[in-house]
Order: structure tokens, then sequence, then C-alpha cells
């Protein structure tokens, strides 16, 4: 349901904690963190959920920053037949949400540009992932790619399923975690086609 993926999302953590504490490991560490949310027409019915997921989001996010003395930057991208950037690789303290701007960056429009977003932001986030380790060879960085969603994709021709599991395999092949957000769907099924693992499928 949408309230136990609201919940699970707000659980979700994209940077691993010390063993057995909340305490800040010694080492500071860097974390990237690309998220696309589905404001396609249809998505009218989830009501309230996605505003929360995508608040929930944020707001887990700079918790992480804070128990895990780490430093994240998020690129947040909205998509329907159109692609929008609200952030882009903004350092998660900078980042400021109000419920209303929640509502209207998410109100429904247009149709499903699924496989094709998905597709583009993950190829970013694996190359900036892989300048970020370049970069602090000393320090842990990690990555995140979070797709949010409530059906399928009618926009993305002519890439299909297929396209999208090779491009989420070779991006957790390269270390990123992959979360698959399957609002009102067999999460577990639909994420699996698309290459995510049953275990990061809520």
């Amino acid at each position: 349901t949408m309230s136990s993926l609201t919940s699970n999302l707000s659980c979700l953590n994209s940077v691993k904690r010390t063993t057995q504490t909340n305490s800040r490991p010694n080492v500071p560490s860097r974390a990237i963190v690309s998220a696309s949310f589905d404001r396609s027409g249809s998505m009218c019915s989830m009501g309230a959920a996605p505003k929360e997921a995508l608040l929930n989001f944020i707001n887990d996010r700079k918790d992480d920053a804070t128990k895990n003395n780490s430093e994240i930057t998020v690129t947040l991208t909205t998509f329907d037949d159109r692609v929008e950037h609200l952030f882009e690789n903004e350092p998660i303290e900078n980042i400021t949400l109000t419920e209303q701007e929640a509502v209207h960056f998410l109100e429904p429009r247009g149709t499903t540009r699924l496989i094709a977003t998905a597709i583009e932001e993950v190829a970013r986030l694996r190359k900036a992932f892989a300048t970020l380790k370049t970069n602090n060879p000393n320090i842990t960085v990690t990555a995140l790619y979070l797709l949010f969603t409530d059906g399928f994709d009618n926009e993305s021709h002519p890439l299909t399923a297929r396209d999208l599991n090779a491009a989420i395999r070779a991006a957790e092949d390269d270390g990123i975690t992959c979360i698959f957000a399957g609002a009102d769907q067999d999460a577990i099924s639909n994420g699996a086609q698309y290459g995510f693992s049953p275990n990061n499928s809520l």
C-alpha cells in the first residue's frame, strides 16, 4: 500500500551507520544521491503519498548526513513526458522544501517517460560517482539511485525494460545502491524487470 511504501521509504538509509551505534564515524564520508520521481497523470490517484515520500526522502538524507558525519549531495528529478531537474548535485544541507513546494513539483500531468529518464539519470550518477571516488581516494564514498513511480512506461520508445535492466545492473556493479519504490503495484515483480533486486524494491 502507499502508506507502507511511504513508511519504508522514510526508513531507507543511503549511508551505512557505524556498527551497533549511531555514533559519528571517525573518518568523514561522502555520498551522492539521485532520485527520480514520477509526476505523470496517473499519480493523481496517489493523493498525498508522493509529497510525503519526497519530503521524507529529503529529511532522511539530512539525518544521514548528521548521524554519519557525511557530506551528501542530491540530484532530484521529476518526470512525466518531460524531465525537470529540481536540484543538481546540491549539498543536502542547502535543500529546503516546503509541503506546498513538494505538492507543486509533483503535480500530476502528462504521460510516463520512465525508462528513458531512469537510464539518463543512472548514467549521470555513474559518471559523477566515478569522479567522486577518484577525487576522494582516502574516504568512504557511496551512491544511491531511487526511482519512485506508480506504473509502466509509455513514452520511451524505442528503449525497453531490457535497456533499463542493463543500466541498473551496470550501476550496481559500480557499487551504486539502486532502489525501486513501486507505488500501488507489485514492486518486487516490476522492479525485477527493470533490474532492481527484490531486497531493494519497496
